[in-house]
Order: structure tokens, then sequence, then C-alpha cells
């Protein structure tokens, strides 16, 4: 058995689209899907969490948050100069021409 929200009866375990029943439509199956991965989101997070439990554990560190590499980020600002920011060398007064 499937539920509204893709599970099964089998925790863990999720089905949208083809093989469930009513509609084998792409935007049915779309929905189905969008539907089951915010489910799968909400049940993997540690959340919601109470005021108390989040200042318990204090801010977010520096060395918590995933960096971009040096790599990446010369790749997208040489692909996409405002990928960084506003560069140096910009010109203000151009705005959005």
């Amino acid at each position: 058995a499937v539920d509204d929200h893709g599970r099964t009866s089998v925790d863990g375990v999720y089905a949208v689209g083809d093989v469930t029943p009513g509609h084998n439509q792409i935007p049915v199956a779309m929905g189905q899907g969008a539907k089951a991965g915010i489910d799968i989101h909400m049940d993997l997070r540690a959340f919601p969490r109470s005021i108390a439990e989040i200042e318990a554990q204090g801010p977010v560190g520096e060395g918590e948050v995933p960096a971009v590499s040096p790599d990446l980020l010369a790749t997208a600002v040489a692909h996409h100069g405002h990928a960084a920011g506003p560069r140096s060398d910009a010109d203000a007064a151009a705005g959005d021409d």
C-alpha cells in the first residue's frame, strides 16, 4: 500500500509514478515524486526543534558549513562574472544595461 506522500508499508521505502495505482501520466508522477521528496527530506531532518534545543546547540560554526572549493569558485567567476558577488573591476554606473 502507498499513501498520498509515496510512503509504502515498508519503513523508509517510497513508491511513486508507474509503480503505484492511478493515472500513469508524467505530470502526475512528477507531482508524486515532489511530494515524496519533501516527505523524505522532512523525515531525515532533525526538525522541528524547540528554541531551547537550538540555543543549547549554539551558533553554526564556519567549519560546519560546506565551503566552495577555490577551483569551483574560479570556474564560476570565469563563466559568470557575478557568481562571487560584485567584482572590484565592475562598472557600477553600468547597472543592468
